[in-house]
């Protein structure tokens, strides 16, 4: 009875570790991410599918996205990229995986954009290429095609509804002619995005500053701002401080409102700490003193979207991501909650903290919301 037990017991272990191994769509980072475990597995998983299905552009697919993912995320990891790319030239070529591939490679080379234009010829509704097609053409100042890639995503399967919203709200409660400044995919493309494909606050620069990497991108924003020439380089100042300088730059030289997005890392906004005034999605950056309890007040009572918190309709490709950015809503509700309840706004104080309560359940922080509320 015994030796049969350790042998189910070893069977379900067999079968788990299977299972364990088995190859899943690998989505992109801006939906959800996983560990480095996970990618690492996959990446192994779907290298087998791609030997045996050589020409199965979707085992390709995936088995590049983890495969890269992997090294992103492990330490040490180094998967062969161009390997990999140079079998799927090899065993798929001419197809979009093989062209894509190709120029995701080396995406800021000018020779790789005639992939870019191969792939999106083969498969023009793989919204795939939509973002670097963006890039492209904000960068060469081409307003038309920006706006027409803007707006290919805008109705494509891969947009984001609840990331549309939460762009809007970054969005509302700015000054007007604005610089925003932003960081990451999800905190960027849907703010072109809505911009662009429904005219909304076109008015504010929404300006990201990991492609400060890119001169064209770099000169292209100094140029627009009208700004005296940059001459530093990343190489003499380092990433961060490099980032920083041209924000400095751009402190300066500029007579726009400045606000940082709540999505720039903390050690980006340290140097400003000072002058950083919780807005919202935001930090208004200002020496000035002025109500900022009063812009949050209007932001949560009026202008912001957050139906697709309270009530989603629509399923949403992004909605993992989502519910780890609605995090982003905390600091400014906790601080609103705690102006109701000393103003005796009673009513109010329970409507706010229903929302923090069920955003804190979504991105997994109910238990330190609740104690950060029972403060107040």
């Amino acid at each position: 009875m015994k030796k049969f037990a350790i042998a189910c017991l070893s069977l379900l272990f067999f079968s788990l570790s299977i299972n364990a191994q088995k190859a899943e769509p690998i989505v992109g980072m801006t939906k959800a991410q996983r560990s480095g475990e996970y990618y690492k597995t996959q990446a192994a998983a779907w290298k087998t599918i791609a030997a045996s299905k050589k020409t199965d552009g979707n085992a390709w697919m995936n088995y590049y996205d983890a495969a890269r993912y992997s090294n992103m995320f492990n330490k040490g990891e180094d998967n062969d990229l161009k390997k990999i790319v140079a079998a799927i030239n090899q065993n798929i070529p001419n197809s979009f995986e093989a062209n894509y591939l190709t120029f995701a490679l080396n995406p800021w080379e000018k020779k790789s954009f005639q992939y870019l234009e191969k792939a999106y010829a083969i498969q023009p509704e793989n919204p795939r290429t939509y973002q670097a097609f963006i890039n492209t053409y904000l960068i060469a100042d081409d307003n038309s095609k920006y706006n027409e890639f803007c707006k290919k995503h805008y109705y494509s399967v891969d947009n984001s509804p609840g990331l549309l919203s939460w762009n809007y709200n970054a969005l509302v409660n700015l000054e007007p002619n604005a610089i925003l400044f932003t960081e990451g995919d999800n905190d960027t493309y849907p703010a072109w995005i809505i911009q662009e494909a429904k005219g909304f606050r076109k008015d504010v620069f929404v300006i990201n500053t990991n492609l400060f990497m890119d001169d064209n991108y770099r000169n292209l924003i100094l140029s627009k701002l009208k700004t005296p020439k940059f001459t530093s380089s990343v190489e003499q100042l380092g990433l961060l401080a490099y980032r920083q300088a041209i924000i400095d730059h751009i402190l300066k030289h500029s007579n726009r409102p400045v606000y940082f997005g709540i999505g720039t890392r903390k050690n980006m906004r340290d140097k400003y700490v000072d002058n950083l005034h919780l807005v919202g999605l935001s930090f208004k950056h200002t020496a000035d003193n002025f109500d900022h309890i009063a812009i949050l007040r209007k932001s949560y009572e009026n202008d912001f979207l957050l139906d697709y918190i309270k009530m989603p309709m629509l399923e949403d490709p992004h909605q993992v991501e989502l519910d780890r950015y609605s995090r982003s809503y905390l600091p400014s509700l906790i601080k609103l909650y705690e102006h109701y309840k000393q103003s005796g706004e009673l009513l109010k104080a329970g409507t706010i903290k229903e929302l923090t309560l069920l955003i804190g359940e979504k991105s997994n922080t109910l238990e330190e919301t609740k104690k950060t509320l029972a403060k107040y």
